[in-house]
């Protein structure tokens, strides 16, 4: 996030130099969760919905400059 508290890309701050070039879409994360619920209502079990939004929420926080591949292993 940059100083007014907007999100800004991941080339913006160093991380994720393979992240998509275009901003976090507003509102990504509230579709992700309003997702969860439909999840939940479809009766889904918590270990499928924990699968499904697993690599969603991975997606999500990539695209938003908040995880990077890897994080905190020591590069080669």
């Amino acid at each position: 996030m940059n100083a007014r508290g907007e999100r800004t890309h991941p080339r913006q701050h160093g991380m994720g130099a393979d992240a998509p070039s275009t901003p976090l879409p507003a509102g990504l994360h509230d579709e992700l969760e309003r997702f969860k619920q439909d999840l939940r209502a479809g009766g889904l079990r918590e270990s499928t919905i924990h699968s499904y939004l697993s690599g969603a929420t991975l997606f999500v926080r990539w695209l938003g400059g908040e995880y990077q591949p890897g994080g905190s292993r020591p590069r080669s």
